[in-house]
C-alpha cells in the first residue's frame, strides 16, 4: 500500500480545503482514508465537523433527575433567608433618598 496526500473539498469549511490521505493498494483501490481540516481552520470549523460527525449519536433524556432542586433554586425565598434583608433594604433606602431629590410627585413610600 502508498499513501496518497491530496487536498479535499469540503463544504463544511470555510475556506474549503481540508488534506486527506488515502491508502491505495497495488490494484489502486482506495483501502482506507483518513480526513482531517488543516491547520488554518479554526475552531468554529472544527466544532462544525464534530456535531456532523456525531449527529443522531448522542442521546439527550427527557429529564435529568435533578428537576427539584432547580425548583428550590428559582424560590426567592432562598435569596431572602441568606441576606438577611440587608441587601435589600439598603437598596430600597437609596431608590427613597433618589426619588426624594428629584422633582415631581412624591412617591408613595410603603412599609418594608
Amino acid at each position: 500500500t502508498r499513501d496518497v496526500v491530496a487536498p479535499l473539498i469540503d463544504c463544511s469549511l470555510s475556506n474549503g480545503v481540508a488534506e486527506m490521505t488515502e491508502k491505495i493498494d497495488d490494484q489502486n483501490e482506495i483501502v482506507a482514508r483518513d480526513e482531517r481540516p488543516t491547520s488554518n481552520s479554526g475552531a468554529r470549523e472544527r466544532l462544525q465537523n464534530y456535531r456532523l460527525q456525531v449527529a443522531g449519536n448522542v442521546w439527550i433524556p427527557d429529564t435529568w433527575g435533578y428537576e427539584d432542586r432547580l425548583k428550590d433554586w428559582a424560590d426567592p425565598k432562598v435569596f431572602d433567608l441568606h441576606s438577611n434583608g440587608l441587601v435589600m433594604q439598603s437598596a430600597r433606602t437609596a431608590l427613597i433618598e433618589e426619588d426624594c431629590g428629584r422633582d415631581g410627585p412624591a412617591a408613595t413610600i410603603l412599609p418594608a
